[in-house]
């Protein structure tokens, strides 16, 4: 669960520390107060992409700071991954800045990939706008798909589909540039006999530079070679070295420091003699051909003018050459090509469609379940009369959706007698807040999640029904502590903790604040829900009959 949140220099908020409990805890205020904000904190938390347009104004950083407790297993497991061991509670800082963006989970960085892997095991964030994804199609398999088994087969899905979809644009390819590869055969053909005759070697104009370079000053290095050479020999260094070391050899043992001595002289005997051979090596080993050193220019100046013409190094120029002799393979052997792709395709297809076949029984089975659940939460919602089905339009063959192979719809009815109808043309805003609200019980009984916000699921709706949505978030709020903003008395009355968001303006600036409101403001908060800012002493005795006060 959610303990404490510590929201700091977002946008019209300086600094709030709201402790919350478990149970269903309820955020009430007036419009504009800063109640999203609280949202949008969460968000972040949850891999929102940071905007600096959030930070208070004047400011330069702002950070919201979540510290969670009672983490399920899937959640103390993908922490342990991320090498955070200390899971009792856990602390997610997400810090905003101009220049850069933090994230810490108990002092570890992560990224915000890793964060938002971890926010789905933690929580889940209903918007305002979330209730709309019930009117687009394109959503719907965001509730059939909530579930392991079914996610793990949409991921192989995703995988063969990109494979399929990679071979299929080879073998289109082929297909739509046949004639105009044909004509650009004899280009590529001059080129690649061009580059043939070249012959390049890779990095092969670094190598003739050194080369010549090294020829070019043959005398200066020769002469610094033998010269060299002949001052070790001539003036008898290594023999010099040589007594010397047999001399304090006779004294090393009597003391450390001529020991060192000794050392000191053996190494510079033996290294001084390597060195006499490497010069006496190199000297008989270098010889000037200047025939060689023409060529070698000769052979430099072909490879920059071929440098020059290409506009590409010469590993580029060997890549080039490696890439049109595939072309021209392609073009040459088109139909062998073709139906080498088209075994390959046809292979990527078969595999596709048993995989795609996989998620589309195992979402059918899914979808089953699903709709008695929706009937039966929908029935708790005020929707008695509710039918529901989700609809599956028949496979069409070799058609390939980034997501399966279904099209699927949902169908509703609200009334008995009426047929089943697409839900988008005949549902309600308050029809949809609950349908959403059941989905989300649902959610909340497969998810174990710490926490469940809802940003005022409840919209559109009165009476009866908003008492009906108040138990149902209440009944969820048995097992997960919920958060929800609501501007409905029966709502709020419901909450086992109730906190009220407000602002004020100090010295030209607009501070917004948050408390948890004893029973005494709990009453006249609600009040003002029922009757607006005109509170009425009817307005007082009902609030306190929706608390159970009388």
């Amino acid at each position: 669960m959610l303990e404490r949140l510590i929201i700091n220099n977002i946008a019209i908020i300086k600094d709030i520390d709201i402790s919350f409990k478990e149970g269903m805890n309820v955020i009430s205020g007036d419009t504009g107060a800063g109640k999203s904000l609280v949202i949008d904190s969460l968000l972040l938390l949850s891999g929102n992409r940071a905007i600096s347009s959030l930070i208070r104004h004047n400011e330069k950083k702002a950070y919201v700071k979540a510290i969670f407790k009672n983490i399920s297993k899937e959640g103390i497991k993908y922490l342990n991954s991320l090498n955070i061991f200390n899971t009792d509670k856990i602390e997610i800082i997400r810090e905003l800045s101009l220049q850069r963006n933090l994230i810490k989970v108990n002092d570890v960085a992560i990224n915000l990939v890793e964060l938002k892997e971890l926010a789905k095991l933690l929580f889940s964030v209903h918007e305002q706008q979330d209730t709309f994804r019930l009117f687009n199609e394109e959503n719907y398999f965001t509730f059939i798909d909530n579930d392991d088994v079914i996610l793990e087969a949409k991921n192989n899905y995703l995988f063969a589909y990109n494979d399929y979809k990679e071979v299929l644009n080879k073998y289109n390819d082929l297909e739509n540039n046949k004639k105009a590869n044909a004509d650009k055969l004899d280009f590529l053909l001059y080129e690649k006999k061009e580059l043939e005759e070249l012959n390049l070697i890779k990095d092969e104009d670094l190598k003739l530079e050194k080369e010549i370079a090294i020829l070019k000053n043959y005398d200066l290095l020769f002469n610094s070679l033998r010269n060299t050479y002949n001052l070790l020999e001539d003036k008898g260094t290594c023999d010099n070295l040589y007594e010397g070391l047999n001399n304090m050899a006779k004294i090393s043992d009597i003391d450390n420091k001529y020991k060192n001595i000794y050392n000191i002289l053996n190494d510079s005997y033996y290294n001084l003699a390597d060195l006499k051979s490497t010069l006496y090596n190199e000297i008989m080993n270098f010889n000037y051909d200047k025939d060689e050193l023409n060529n070698l220019q000769q052979r430099l100046y072909d490879i920059e003018k071929i440098k020059e013409k290409y506009h590409k190094s010469v590993n580029e120029i060997i890549d080039y050459y490696n890439n049109i002799t595939y072309e021209i393979e392609k073009i040459c052997n088109y139909d062998e090509l073709l139906n080498k792709i088209k075994i390959e395709l046809n292979k990527a297809r078969e595999k596709l469609n048993k995989i795609g076949l996989k998620l589309h029984d195992l979402r059918k089975r899914k979808a089953l379940s699903l709709q008695s659940e929706v009937i039966l939460n929908a029935s708790q919602l005020e929707l008695n009369n509710v039918s529901f089905k989700i609809d599956f339009k028949e496979i069409i063959p070799n058609v390939y959706y980034e997501n399966g192979l279904d099209k699927i719809e949902f169908l509703v009815s609200f009334n008995k007698g009426e047929p089943l109808k697409e839900l988008t043309k005949v549902a309600s805003g308050g029809e949809m807040s609950r349908l959403m609200l059941a989905f989300k019980a649902i959610e909340a009984k497969t998810k174990n999640y710490s926490l469940m916000v809802f940003d005022e699921i409840d919209t559109g709706v009165s009476g009866e029904a908003a008492k009906k949505i108040a138990n149902k978030i209440k009944e969820i709020s048995k097992n997960t502590q919920v958060i929800c903003i609501t501007h409905i008395a029966i709502v709020a009355a419901s909450s086992d903790h109730e906190y009220l968001i407000y602002k004020e303006e100090k010295n030209e600036e607009t501070y917004a604040y948050i408390k948890e409101l004893s029973m005494d403001e709990r009453v006249k908060v609600i009040a003002k829900m029922i009757a607006g800012n005109s509170i009425t002493s009817g307005a007082i005795l009902s609030a306190k009959e929706l608390l159970g006060l009388n």
